[in-house]
């Protein structure tokens, strides 16, 4: 885990420097006219700053109070002490300006994972849900190349799991007993997250996005105690958009989260992000792209793919 947070660490190291680089010659050679400055139509919009047109993620939320919707598709492959499981998650969320600089947001999901193979399949079983949030977003400061916001969201999942191994050891205590087992377990989850936002627009080519929060779950599970965790949020986003210096009409996206455990009731490994996405930027009104990012947490490791798409109204 030390060596991967070395890498990450390097990565982005590395993309700062590239970017601020970039940003110097990208400003020497807007002089020259190579750089192109969106029109009116363009800069109307909330979410491009100087220029450039900030790009939608899975990772790290928007920090702009604006009106807008999302579709998300995830597909997900993971490894955990030899189970293999395979995850579904359809995502729609949408965002409503109520007045200047407040938006409200609100979005469902569901999901779905099952043991990719037989013995995995027999040994995890399977599990499903859905959840529901609510959201409200202020920005506190506006300026030509940044937006610093404040948010808090709060959702409310609720997934049912499925076991066949405990289907036959209920079936065998049943008769055993003479009672009935039930071996569907149901978990209900209010996740609270607090947190500020932040973008800034090097330049029409490069933008940065970040985030600084918690995240609070608070989980009832049947027949067991309650129990509750806190993870401090620390993440960013590093973005190119080509269409300004090369016009070609796609933009990537490179993405981290460090999820750290500050307190749980339950012996919960802190976990690290990493993502990249390819996007196309032909018009500041909606994206569309592609994002594959890798998710360490203990002894587990999840490989992440999805589709994103975002439209904006203002």
């Amino acid at each position: 885990m030390k060596s991967l947070e070395r890498l990450i660490a390097l990565t982005i190291i590395s993309i700062i420097s590239t970017t601020l680089l970039s940003t110097h010659q990208a400003s020497a050679d807007e002089s020259e006219g190579v750089i192109s400055i969106p029109d009116k139509c363009e800069t109307r919009f909330s979410h491009v700053l100087d220029g450039h047109s900030f790009l939608p993620t899975f990772t790290i939320p928007t920090p702009f109070a604006n009106s807008s919707a999302l579709i998300a598709i995830g597909f997900g492959y993971g490894d955990q002490s030899g189970v293999n499981l395979l995850g579904f998650t359809p995502r729609a969320e949408g965002q409503v300006k109520i007045i200047k600089g407040l938006a409200l947001s609100f979005g469902v999901a569901g999901h779905m994972l099952t043991g990719s193979d037989g013995s995995s399949a027999l040994e995890y079983g399977a599990s499903a849900g859905y959840s529901y949030k609510l959201g409200a977003l202020y920005e506190l400061i506006r300026s030509e190349k940044d937006v610093f916001s404040v948010a808090v969201e709060l959702e409310h999942p609720n997934s049912f799991a499925v076991s066949p191994l405990e289907s036959a050891r209920s079936f065998i205590k049943g008769l055993i007993n003479n009672a009935a087992s039930d071996f569907v377990s149901n978990t209900v989850v209010n996740q609270w997250r607090p947190n500020v936002r932040w973008a800034h627009a090097f330049s029409p080519p490069f933008g940065l996005q970040a985030l600084f929060g918690l995240k609070i779950n608070q989980r009832k599970p049947e027949f067991r105690e309650s129990t509750s965790s806190t993870r401090l949020q620390i993440g960013a986003q590093f973005e190119t958009d080509f269409k300004p210096w090369v016009g070609v009409p796609f933009g990537l996206t490179l993405s981290y989260l460090r999820g750290q455990v500050l307190g749980s009731t339950l012996d919960l490994p802190s976990n690290n992000t990493i993502s990249l996405g390819l996007y196309l930027t032909s018009s500041a009104a909606f994206n569309v792209g592609l994002e594959y990012g890798i998710v360490h947490s203990g002894d587990l490791t999840t490989r992440l793919g999805g589709v994103v798409a975002r439209m904006y109204f203002n």
